[in-house]
C-alpha cells in the first residue's frame, strides 16, 4: 500500500507542533525534570507558564499581583520580589515580566545584591521610575522590607477595626 505524499506548509507544521504540545501539557507531566524528555520539558515549562498567566491574570482578591502591589503601593511599604511571587503562585524572576516599569510596582524590590540588582531596589528601574515615597526608604537606608511569604500574607490582611 503506498501512502499518499502530503506537503505541508510552515503553518501547518506550527499548527501540528503545537497540537502535539498542547497534548502533553494536558497530559501532566508528573516526573522529575531530568527525567523528562526535551518535548516533555518543554511542555512542563508551557504548563508553568499558562498558570503563571491564569494566575497573574485573575485578579483573586488579596493574593493576586495587583492586589498585593496596591497595598504595597497604598501602605508604602516594600516587600521582596521572592515573597510577592510565593504568594501569587509564579516565579520571582517572571513574577513583574510585562509590567512597565512604574511608581505602583516599585515596591517590588530585590532582597540581595546580584546581577544588575541591589538590596531593597526594584531591578532595572531609573530613579525617575521609582515612587518617591521608596526611593526615600532607600536612600535613607531604612532596611524595613518584608522578605517572607508568610511575614507578607500576615501584613496584608486587614487589620480588624473595633
Amino acid at each position: 500500500m503506498e501512502l499518499p505524499l502530503v506537503i505541508c506548509s510552515v503553518s501547518d507544521r506550527n499548527v501540528a507542533a503545537l497540537a502535539t504540545l498542547t497534548r502533553l501539557v494536558e497530559k501532566s507531566v508528573s516526573k522529575p525534570y531530568h527525567e523528562m524528555t526535551a518535548a516533555e520539558r518543554l511542555a512542563d515549562r508551557i504548563a508553568k507558564n499558562r498558570r503563571m498567566e491564569q494566575v497573574l491574570a485573575s485578579g483573586a482578591p488579596g493574593l493576586s499581583l495587583d492586589g498585593i502591589v496596591a497595598q504595597l503601593n497604598e501602605r508604602k511599604q516594600r516587600a521582596t520580589y521572592g515573597a510577592v511571587a510565593y504568594l501569587v503562585g509564579v516565579l520571582p524572576r517572571g513574577l513583574m515580566s510585562g509590567r512597565e516599569k512604574g511608581y505602583t510596582d516599585s515596591w517590588v524590590v530585590a532582597a540581595t545584591r546580584s546581577d544588575g540588582s541591589r538590596r531593597g531596589w526594584p531591578t532595572g528601574y531609573t530613579k525617575n521610575q521609582i515612587h518617591p515615597d521608596c526611593y526615600r526608604q532607600i536612600c535613607e537606608g531604612t532596611d524595613k522590607i518584608i522578605e517572607d511569604a508568610e511575614d507578607l500574607k500576615q501584613w496584608l490582611r486587614p487589620v480588624p477595626v473595633d
